[in-house]
């Protein structure tokens, strides 16, 4: 009887541990939290393009500024990027499709805050919640931040 029930666990557990994740699950608009407070504080919109997907900025405490005015990318360290507005920014990008482990590797996140870019990977928790994993050399030494789905 022990072995049944463990067997059943380790299905159980199996299945949920590897979810049958397509590309386009990931494809829609998520709300993001600040980092300190967890408050909703902005949305972007995931898409597919060129094989790769890509995240542009709709919403958030950067997007404009004290004046209603769009906010520029004044921290990027390409001079000519400077003048384009945060707004409608794509800020994720390069991303590889790992069909093994159902999630999006080896791209890049662009932190108009700072002006650096990380390497990065996006992995679904569920049908309605997304991990975004932003690095520098090894994920041990990364940061992720929890998204939820609007629609």
């Amino acid at each position: 009887m022990k072995q049944l029930i463990l067997a059943i666990s380790f299905i159980a557990f199996s299945s949920l541990s590897a979810q049958n994740w397509k590309q386009s699950d990931f494809v829609g608009i998520w709300r993001t939290y600040d980092e300190k407070t967890g408050e909703a504080n902005g949305k972007v919109e995931l898409y597919l393009s060129e094989g790769s997907i890509v995240a542009k900025v709709l919403d958030g405490p950067l997007v404009y500024k004290a004046d209603g005015s769009k906010a520029k990318d004044l921290k990027n360290p390409d001079e000519k990027l400077r003048s384009r507005t945060i707004y409608h920014m794509n800020f994720l990008y390069g991303f590889q499709w790992d069909a093994e482990n159902k999630k999006w590797i080896k791209g890049r996140v662009y932190d108009s805050r700072s002006g650096n870019t990380y390497s990065a990977k996006l992995e679904l928790l569920d049908r309605n919640k997304i991990k975004l994993t932003g690095y520098m050399g090894i994920t041990l030494f990364g940061k992720s931040v929890n998204w939820t789905r609007i629609k």
